[in-house]
């Protein structure tokens, strides 16, 4: 199941994709060579500031190509799901989705309102495939920024700091974190990697809470911020965020 174009890149013909890929190689191309010249042939101890720029570029091509195989399935435009036999991870986007979902553009109080509402409706979509089939069992995690407390916990989720290991990735990528923040909140922000959290539930509790969920789709349907072509309300397909209402 899921959604089979979640946001404008998947609209694009073939050709179009293809170019897309050929200019993200060249970039990285271009700031590898960098990299080599300024360590090998001006030996600059500089070089590793070209790394940040570097981690920019994976979700440009692992994201679309993890649609792909199949191994990521959209069930909102910014709510991904890495899946296993016995686990479901799930992702609020990566900073590929962002930039084709918001652009550069927006309206920061809106555009955290659709990135709740994305998680919401992601979450719900994703019940009404658990539900299809209730005798498997799954557990289900994410480690995000996005998370918080309270409404973890509203939602059957369990929460804890990401370990170690979690932690060090994060650090890492935090050039991408940093600018999928800034978009989300419509400013440039600076994320607390202290504030991220990891959090857990099963499918069976997920499911139990479905009411909820869908009561805060409404709801946020209801407030006036999220615009026509941003509600998702099948898993099969989902309007182009570029079109006009």
């Amino acid at each position: 199941m899921g959604i089979e174009k979640p946001h404008r890149f998947y609209r694009w013909p073939v050709r179009k994709q293809w170019a897309f890929f050929a200019l993200v190689i060249s970039l990285a191309i271009i700031l590898f060579v960098g990299m080599i010249l300024l360590t090998v042939v001006l030996k600059s101890p500089f070089s590793f500031l070209l790394w940040p720029l570097f981690t920019l570029l994976p979700p440009f091509l692992d994201t679309p190509q993890g649609k792909k195989s199949g191994s990521l399935t959209y069930y909102a435009p910014l709510f991904i799901v890495a899946k296993s036999s016995k686990k479901y991870v799930i992702h609020g986007g990566t900073l590929f989705d962002y930039l084709f979902v918001f652009g550069w553009r927006g309206n920061g109080r809106s555009q955290r309102t659709i990135v709740l509402y994305n998680f919401v409706a992601g979450l719900i979509n994703l019940i009404e495939e658990l539900e299809q089939n209730p005798a498997k069992q799954v557990k289900i995690e994410g480690t995000s920024y996005f998370f918080n407390e309270r409404n973890a916990h509203r939602l059957g989720f369990t929460t804890s700091k990401p370990d170690a290991g979690q932690t060090i990735i994060l650090a890492l990528n935090y050039l991408p974190l940093l600018v999928s923040y800034s978009l989300a909140q419509g400013k440039l922000s600076f994320p607390r990697l202290t504030h991220i959290l990891k959090a857990e539930t099963s499918s069976a509790e997920l499911i139990q809470h479905k009411a909820r969920l869908v009561k805060m789709r409404e709801r946020l349907q209801g407030n006036g911020r999220i615009p026509p072509q941003f509600i998702t309300m099948m898993p099969h397909d989902a309007a182009d965020p570029h079109q006009t209402a």
